[in-house]
């Protein structure tokens, strides 16, 4: 009996762990389809978007020193208080 309850744990398991995947990879392809379309905007400078407006809205947002180098954004201050 006990066999069978853990069975069914890990099967209960392996399928939630499937749902969360499918989850991940439908939100990063949301993600990977609003940079699409917001950089073409960029290439045609449409709706008043061009590179140093993008450049300024991400020097804005993007706090992560990795994601700042990424597009080539200075490092923030840090503040020691």
């Amino acid at each position: 009996m006990r066999e069978k309850i853990a069975k069914y744990q890990r099967e209960e398991r392996d399928i939630l762990q499937k749902q969360k995947k499918a989850e991940r990879n439908r939100t990063m392809r949301k993600h990977s389809l609003m940079g699409e379309w917001l950089q073409s905007q960029v290439d045609q400078q449409r709706d008043g978007w061009s590179e140093e407006k993008l450049i300024d809205v991400l020097d804005a947002f993007l706090r992560n020193p990795r994601d700042r180098k990424l597009f080539g954004l200075p490092e923030l201050e840090q503040n020691n208080d």
